[in-house]
């Protein structure tokens, strides 16, 4: 009987160790397994707040069921409006909080409210809009789908404006700087004009012929045939006249100076075409048209250093 107890109680003390570190596991795999849902709660709920309640790390399930529903539907709320605001109004700019999306948001909307309103498209049916009633299948008159063609007055309703607005424009500053010119004669019946052509200058007075197509030109009291020999030259006297078709319905004389013959006929040009448009406004055009009315500016090119004349140069040998 002895040697059985002694035999026991040496058993019991060799598997001791070994019970304890069995037990050991057994509570630290209960204990982690009772503290694990409640602590993962705790941190997730606690995120964003470092001063959370250490109660909520034990607070029973359905209350952190509760908790999580309520926290979950208000972020859906605010996630519902954020991707509303994104999904009306994307904006891929870093930095841009929900509240600048929101009132850029409201900005765009407040243009469309603006742009679309009755009182400058007139009253629409909802149901038609520049045309189209809904049906995808008609066509106008003319064989076009109504769906295109309410597009394409979508369009022209803005080329339209545009091109209205450039009307106006034109119109204002033709009337702004439109120039009525009245005829221009004097006591005796005579109209004047002053023509300019390279460094000559000449006064032409011009007034009706006393026998029709047998009008005279004087050019510093001499006859035009006179005094302009070339043939070039007369043309250019008359090109005036030839231009609105009144060649020898007038009397013209003239005094011209400075330059050379070409210059000369050139200025007496000048001077009748502004003597014809004094004396008849309604000529203007025609002249204009041809170029009469404007003063040719070229004059002659100077001299250059080291050359002859102003584009002549000297003989030269390269080597």
């Amino acid at each position: 009987m002895k040697l059985l107890l002694l035999a026991t109680r040496h058993v019991a003390r060799a598997a001791a160790p070994t019970a304890a570190i069995a037990l050991r596991r057994c509570f630290k795999q209960s204990l982690v397994h009772g503290l694990s849902v409640p602590s993962a709660r705790y941190l997730s709920s606690s995120s964003g707040d470092k001063k959370s309640d250490a109660s909520k790390l034990f607070a029973s399930k359905d209350d952190s069921d509760s908790d999580s529903d309520s926290d979950s539907d208000s972020d859906s709320d605010s996630d519902s409006e954020d991707e509303d605001v994104e999904e009306l109004l994307p904006i891929d700019e870093e930095g841009i909080s929900t509240a600048e999306r929101r009132k850029r948001l409201n900005a765009f909307l407040a243009h469309n409210a603006e742009y679309f309103d009755e009182k400058r498209w007139g009253a629409q049916d909802g149901e038609k809009w520049f045309g189209f009633d809904g049906d995808v299948d008609a066509v106008t008159d003319e064989g076009v789908p109504t769906w295109l063609q309410s597009v394409r007055n979508m369009v022209s309703v803005e080329q339209e404006r545009a091109v209205r607005a450039k009307e106006a424009r034109v119109a204002f500053h033709n009337a702004k700087n439109k120039i009525v010119r009245v005829r221009t004669v004097d006591e005796q019946g005579r109209a004047y004009g002053t023509g300019r052509r390279k460094t000559s200058s000449a006064r032409v007075w011009i007034k009706p012929a006393l026998v029709p197509f047998m009008g005279r030109i004087q050019v510093n009291k001499k006859d035009l045939v006179d005094y302009f020999v070339r043939d070039f030259h007369r043309e250019e006297v008359l090109k005036p006249f030839s231009v609105v078709d009144k060649i020898g319905g007038f009397d013209v004389y003239c005094t011209v100076k400075g330059g050379g013959l070409t210059g000369q006929s050139g200025a007496v040009r000048h001077g009748i075409a502004r003597a014809l448009q004094a004396f008849d406004p309604n000529l203007r055009p025609a002249m204009k048209k041809a170029g009469l009315m404007t003063r040719d500016p070229r004059m002659v090119e100077r001299k250059k250093a080291g050359q002859p004349k102003a584009r002549k140069k000297f003989q030269w040998v390269k080597r």
